[in-house]
């Protein structure tokens, strides 16, 4: 895990991501944050390896058990974080990534490269960067 995700908590239900632009780790709200709330992130998002825990974040869609590869969590979850994807994951994962709009398509809905978050239920919020982007 880099900077500046390695300071943010884990949450299931999480407040925010981490994407790389134009060289620079962005943290990004994925909805309107409030003075004191605290800045979390689905640690799967992006997320390689076999590394297990039980999570205690208290989020309505807690799943409990949490594996840190992204092609463990429940296919919902991987179709609508797509849009949350590193350009660097997507192209290391490029085969995993291709399979999951192929199922995904199979089912009647397609799913494009360039598709937005709204399109897989990821509410428009306005973005801001955190103190720790900067």
């Amino acid at each position: 895990m880099q900077w500046p995700e390695r300071y943010i908590n884990h949450s299931c239900d999480p407040n925010s991501y981490v994407k790389t632009v134009s060289g620079r780790r962005l943290v990004i709200a994925l909805r309107d944050l409030a003075d004191g709330d605290e800045i979390t992130y689905d640690y799967c998002i992006n997320g390689d390896g076999a590394t297990t825990w039980f999570c205690h974040c208290g989020a309505a869609r807690c799943r409990r058990k949490i594996h840190s590869d992204f092609f463990h969590l429940p296919i919902e979850l991987q179709l609508e974080y797509l849009p949350l994807l590193d350009d660097w994951f997507r192209a290391e994962r490029a085969t995993e990534l291709n399979q999951l709009r192929a199922a995904r398509a199979g089912e009647g809905a397609e799913v494009e490269e360039g598709f937005q978050g709204s399109e897989v239920g990821i509410e428009p919020c306005r973005w801001r960067r955190s103190r720790l982007s900067e």
